[in-house]
């Protein structure tokens, strides 16, 4: 389900696993939201093979480890858990119930437990990003690669990074204000994930 996403939200927890693996970056249209890169093409994910298995050794984010399950906003900050009908592994007759006696299952618990934690870490992710961008650090970034022998070369557009000048010259006041918040990891965990442009490259192929 996940092989034609070539991006995926992340919470801020899982920066630092998944600067490891792939290029954080921050989408461009409202609202600012950190987001791992997964491949350079458009519905193609590098990390999915044609057997619909994730690449060994590489971070799974949270927003796909919940599937099929999803939350739904119902106003004033208010979410229920949602789940998608026509995922392969959702049935209605056999498999783990979600119910039991009109009382949620094991099963059901876990998986409000896992999306409302996801969720926390997305608000606190959108927060910091939103901090970004009104501080005037994010810039449009373009990724270009030629790299591939004769495979026609490849670019994506669309997305801002950080830069590292004006993070520089944040005030000391803000600067602080971040450390507390601990989200100076945050800033260092994306411009280290820069670095895995060329990890990405290296998994395309050229089109036979």
């Amino acid at each position: 389900f996940a092989a034609q996403a070539n991006s995926v939200p992340i919470g801020a927890e899982e920066f630092f696993e998944v600067q490891a693996h792939y290029p954080i970056v921050f989408s461009a249209a409202e609202p600012v939201t950190a987001i791992a890169v997964l491949g350079l093409e458009q519905n193609r994910n590098l990390f999915v093979d044609g057997a619909g298995r994730w690449k060994m050794g590489a971070y799974v984010p949270a927003y796909v480890r919940r599937y099929p399950f999803v939350f739904i906003a119902v106003g004033d900050g208010n979410f229920v858990l949602g789940i998608d009908e026509g995922a392969e592994n959702f049935r209605r007759d056999g498999g783990e119930p979600l119910f039991d006696g009109g009382e949620p299952t094991a099963a059901a618990k876990r998986a409000l437990e896992f999306c409302s934690a996801f969720q926390a870490q997305d608000n606190i992710s959108r927060e910091f990003a939103a901090a970004l961008k009104a501080h005037d650090l994010l810039t449009p970034h373009r990724a270009d690669f030629r790299s591939f022998g004769d495979a026609a070369s490849l670019s994506l557009t669309g997305f801002t990074t950080i830069d590292e000048q004006r993070f520089a010259a944040l005030p000391d006041e803000v600067f602080l204000d971040w450390r507390r918040r601990n989200w100076l990891g945050l800033v260092y965990a994306h411009l280290l994930s820069q670095r895995r442009w060329n990890d990405l490259a290296a998994l395309v192929k050229p089109a036979n």
